[in-house]
């Protein structure tokens, strides 16, 4: 890939990312998409533990451990999106408070 090809590559990634903050954030100032992204953050398990145990053995499952970094990565990748009004909205706020 030539400097012309790679620079064109970058600016519709560029594009891409800046369209889906955009849709992120129109979301996310709903009353459903705030419900919505709190349910995903927390099924997501953000702000828990990624360590698994094996009860018999009290020894750490590293299938398990990654399950769950996985699982977190969803949200942290949307979590890159928010703009700061919406992201105090969703993670600091009760969920009544909508």
């Amino acid at each position: 890939m030539d400097r012309k090809e790679a620079k064109k590559q970058e600016e519709a990634i560029r594009k891409q990312k800046l369209e889906l903050s955009r849709c992120v954030n129109v979301v996310g100032r709903t009353t459903e998409g705030k419900k919505l992204l709190r349910w995903i953050k927390n099924y997501s398990g953000y702000g828990k533990t990624s360590m698994v145990l094996n009860p018999e053995t009290q020894e750490i499952n590293q299938v398990g451990v990654v399950y769950n970094e996985a699982r977190k990565d969803v949200y942290y990748a949307l979590r890159s999106y928010f703009d700061s009004d919406v992201l105090r909205a969703i993670e600091f706020k009760e969920e009544n408070d909508v």
